[in-house]
């Protein structure tokens, strides 16, 4: 009777889990992540978790993560394993999903960790995504050319000076560029930005005044010398 009784509460068991796991699968964006008191939400943080248990996951454009998920029939608790990363030594997430918004928590090094999450039809667009193109200065003197690649390769051009080549990189977590060039000594550029209508751009001197900032429009071939 108890060797029944037990069998029946497992099965009920994984019959909930399993129900509870069909609601994971699909596409889903980070909208918040805090850890103890502060807020690090990371920009455009997005993962898919499939039926066959895979997952991918990556921020923008770019996908970085491929493995799988597993949730513990006896605790329910969601863990999500990465071939290409480190592994994670933290307990899993507890996990909750209500309206299409699904929230995990955890504690790792004694803080209180919370993912809140929402389901997305497709991958989100990271700002830094719209820089990629040709852009040319219209303001100030120089009319200068940023030519931003996707192999993260930056090209500076104007009248007064011969090309520059370089290499960029943005801020995981806010809006913030940062360019080096290969001269001689290397020279480093560093900006806030901000995008309007995927037509323009305003670089903004981090650090600096909103009144010395360089605006940009998107151009989609060479001007004539």
């Amino acid at each position: 009777m108890v060797y029944r009784f037990s069998l029946l509460f497992l099965l009920c068991l994984l019959f909930s889990n399993c129900n509870s796991s069909k609601k994971l699968i699909g596409l889903w964006q980070v909208e918040k992540v805090i850890i103890g008191e502060n807020e690090m939400t990371p920009v455009a943080r997005w993962t898919r978790f499939n039926k066959d248990q895979s997952q991918i996951s990556g921020n923008g454009w770019l996908q970085h993560s491929i493995g799988s998920w597993n949730i513990d029939p006896k605790t329910n608790a969601l863990s999500i394993i990465n071939t290409n990363g480190i592994a994670d030594d933290f307990e899993g997430f507890t996990w909750t999903i209500k309206e299409k918004k699904m929230i995990w928590e955890r504690k790792e090094e004694g803080q209180k960790v919370k993912v809140i999450l929402k389901q997305v039809k497709q991958i989100p667009t990271a700002p830094g995504n719209h820089l990629f193109g040709l852009w040319q200065q219209v303001n100030g003197d120089q009319k200068a050319l940023y030519h931003f690649r996707w192999d993260n390769i930056v090209i500076k051009q104007n009248k007064a000076e011969s090309k520059k080549y370089g290499s960029f990189r943005i801020h995981g977590h806010k809006n913030e560029l940062e360019c080096i060039f290969f001269t001689e000594p290397l020279k480093t550029e560093r900006w806030t930005f901000k995008i309007k209508n995927d037509k323009m751009i305003e670089f903004i001197p981090l650090g600096g005044e909103a009144q010395s900032s360089i605006s940009f429009k998107r151009i989609n071939q060479f001007p004539d010398e």
